[in-house]
């Protein structure tokens, strides 16, 4: 497995976290989630990432943790304009659905 992405594409890179998440290919999703957290550390795409595989492994407590990294990360900066507020919203309901497991 190369974890090189071919090209300076965050959407594309972003993407290809999800589409191995979805094919159940952990491992593989979580060592990309830490290379996006690297490669693009000025956005909050390697750490939701990395919250998702979390959760879909069923590691809630890592998860949980990462999700709030995230939040965060995002009520920290301000890349995100007028949708802060469902970003925000978004990663706090992540963080109770999560506890409640």
């Amino acid at each position: 497995m190369s974890l090189f992405f071919e090209r300076d594409n965050l959407e594309e890179d972003s993407n290809r976290v999800i589409h191995l998440i979805n094919k159940g290919r952990l491992d593989e999703a979580e060592a990309y989630a830490k290379k996006l957290m690297i490669d693009y550390p000025e956005v909050h795409d390697g750490l939701e990432r990395l919250a998702m595989v979390y959760e879909k492994g069923g590691d809630f407590k890592n998860s949980i943790e990462m999700y709030q990294k995230t939040l965060n990360f995002v009520a920290s900066s301000n890349n995100h304009g007028e949708d802060l507020d469902e970003f925000l919203n978004f990663y706090k309901m992540k963080i109770k659905e999560l506890s409640q497991k």
